[in-house]
């Protein structure tokens, strides 16, 4: 991973260290040339690093990369005996947990071991080694690295990885790159234990490195070692392995096997997001053909206005001026809380921790919601009275009562919803239309209203004295920053929705396009209401999942 320009960069280490010797050797020669990851937020770029041994020389490389294949996918996909526990990560970092596949007695099984090598001579007290890559060139000569090469190795499974360049500007633009084929990346790992100073035994492991293929020497001089499948059992094997074996492997992936492309602003972090990203083929794992699309529009390429614009189209809104006032307002804040979401996706990014102003952040994106519910509601509230009105003959009854009040004073609500009024007389054709715009802006409006009362009452939509499972709790998406809230109705998850999300579903409304029937809204609605569920357990609840592809 980079964050300075390439090359190599002399870090002094802490003094304390330089009397570290007996089995080690002298650690400040073997240190030279040891490659060591950051991350894209650590502090090379500050020159303010103190390593926890001597001097030594770093290269920024491979800091940052995802794992997000479902759990048995990945057990297949490697023929593994067993796979751990492990929730999909987009944003791995250096001294993270992650999965490894090695081979041993039980044969081939996936485990969890800490990304950074620890040697099994380390006690402690002090800071851990930084020891998360490993240059292939050299690793089976280096006293640190070379009884686990010949000993100790493993595969770390990927569903791609992030290089930076930096931009002639100073900024420095991330690049993610994953495998054409939509199957996992398989680093090459060296692994050791160690135990430490309080008896506890710890697993961990590095990353080998290698020179760039053609397709990454744009953006970087390194890359990871990948190893091609018909490798595995090489470089798997347990027994002890000669050089002669090992190094053929440790060579630049095919360029050819292997896509780039930029992140977007530059926090469009990924394509790949999780389970929902696969779909059922050969080997279980494949993306699906609809998710090689962004799932959101960049900012630099939305309407400032479009959500102004939008709402303008609906009748009973282009001609009053108070709704058209709060429809400018949700466009004018949807942009400020945009461009806040970006930045705190950014920041999480980077550090791989929430970011402070994610409560600034949840704060004002509940009361865009709670402005946008209010909007839609008083509009919905207009029209079935408008409706109900025409249908029952009444609107010439209820303009003449509208006109016939009288202040002393000049009522501009009143004269808008007279004007209103004379005007559906005029053009009854308005009153389908606004049926239709109804239509449409329905099944965006439940789930508005369902995410309002969760987050508001903490009560489930429809359902009074009920409990919401997690009523304002937002968690950061991956994709745009935007917080994203649970949506449920009590007896089932439905998925999540952001402030985003909403914005959109308005900014994107299309009245020409065919309104959806009632029929389709009345599934939709009792999808929302959970109506006609019915609770199972035991041997039918496991059916289910299975058929269903969960377990």
């Amino acid at each position: 991973m980079r964050c300075c320009n390439k090359g190599k960069r002399q870090i002094a280490g802490a003094s304390a260290a330089r009397g570290r010797r007996g089995r080690t050797g002298a650690l400040e020669g073997e240190m030279k040339g040891i490659i060591v990851v950051m991350g894209a937020f650590f502090v090379v770029c500050c020159g303010q690093y103190k390593a926890p041994f001597a001097s030594f020389t770093i290269l920024i490389m491979c800091g940052r990369f995802g794992l997000s294949y479902p759990r048995m996918s990945l057990k297949d996909w490697y023929r593994a005996a067993a796979m751990p526990e492990f929730e999909p990560h987009y944003n791995i970092a250096p001294t993270t947990s992650i999965v490894v596949i090695r081979d041993g007695e039980e044969g081939r099984t996936g485990s969890v071991m800490r990304w950074g090598l620890i040697p099994w001579w380390f006690k402690g007290p002090g800071k851990l080694p930084l020891l998360h890559n490993a240059r292939s060139e050299t690793v089976h000569e280096k006293k640190l690295f070379k009884a686990s090469f010949h000993r100790q190795r493993c595969l770390v499974p990927a569903s791609g990885f992030f290089e930076w360049e930096r931009l002639a500007d100073g900024r420095k633009q991330p690049f993610y790159i994953s495998s054409r084929d939509g199957n996992p990346l398989s680093f090459a790992g060296i692994w050791d234990s160690a135990t430490t100073g309080e008896g506890e035994r710890v697993d961990s492991c590095a990353i080998l490195t290698t020179d760039c293929n053609a397709l990454m020497q744009p953006i970087h001089d390194r890359m990871p070692v990948i190893v091609p499948p018909e490798d595995w059992d090489t470089w798997l094997d347990p027994l002890p392995s000669t050089d002669e074996m090992l190094l053929p492997i440790l060579k630049p992936f095919a360029p050819d096997l292997m896509q780039l492309w930029p992140c977007r602003l530059p926090w469009e972090v990924w394509r790949i997001r999780g389970r929902n990203c696969f779909s059922r083929s050969k080997l279980g794992i494949r993306m699906s053909q609809q998710d090689d699309v962004f799932q959101y529009e960049a900012p630099e390429n939305i309407d400032k206005m479009g959500i102004f614009v939008s709402l303008r189209k609906l009748h009973l809104t282009k001609d009053d001026m108070y709704l058209q006032s709060q429809a400018h307002n949700l466009s004018l804040v949807d942009e400020f809380i945009m461009d806040i979401e970006y930045k705190i996706l950014r920041e999480w990014f980077e550090t791989d921790r929430t970011p402070l102003a994610t409560f600034f952040l949840s704060a004002q994106s509940q009361m865009w919601i709670f402005a946008a519910y209010e909007f839609l509601r008083t509009w919905q509230q207009r029209a079935r009275e408008i409706i109900k009105w025409a249908d029952n003959g009444g609107l010439e009854q209820k303009l003449a009562a509208l006109k016939a009040k009288n202040d002393g004073y000049l009522h501009y609500g009143r004269e808008i919803r007279i004007k209103q009024i004379e005007k559906i007389i005029a053009e009854p054709a308005l009153i389908s239309q606004i049926k239709q715009q109804q239509s449409h802006l329905h099944m965006p409006f439940r789930r508005l209203e369902h995410i309002r009362v969760s987050i508001a009452k903490h009560e489930i939509s429809g359902k009074e004295k009920s409990t919401a499972l997690m009523p304002g709790y937002g968690r950061i998406n991956m994709w745009c920053g935007s917080l994203d809230y649970e949506l449920e109705n009590g007896h089932y998850s439905m998925g999540c929705i952001n402030r985003r999300d909403i914005a959109d579903s308005i900014r994107y409304l299309d009245f020409n396009q065919e309104s959806p029937t009632s029929e389709m809204l009345g599934e939709f609605d009792d999808y929302m209401s959970g109506k006609g569920f019915q609770a199972c357990t035991g041997q039918g609840l496991k059916s289910i999942a299975q058929e269903n592809d969960i377990l």
